[in-house]
């Protein structure tokens, strides 16, 4: 169970980061903003790269840099949960 908790807390804190990230860059280059700004973002970026990682890993299973880790698909779900979340943001309108 300690593989399990330990990949669970770096694809948090991966995502997370992320989240912030892309809300940072968002809001600095294209003027837009995730849903909820920068709590938002950490949030759905780690609710979608834990369903990347529990999901989309068998698909792009061949990425994983010699760790049962696949930084790729924590990216790719968080990336598409982050920009479902951008794209409702009803701030964003204009």
């Amino acid at each position: 169970y300690m593989d399990f908790f330990l990949s669970l807390v770096i694809v948090i804190l991966i995502s997370g980061i992320f989240g912030f990230v892309w809300n940072f860059l968002g809001e600095f280059f294209y003027k837009k903003s995730v849903f909820m700004r920068y709590p938002g973002s950490i949030v759905i970026s780690i609710l979608g790269g834990v369903i990347g990682f529990f999901y989309l890993t068998t698909i792009v299973n061949y990425l994983t840099i010699g760790t049962n880790i696949n930084f790729i698909a924590i990216l790719l779900g968080a990336s598409i949960a982050l920009w479902l979340a951008t794209k409702i943001n009803p701030e964003n309108r204009e």
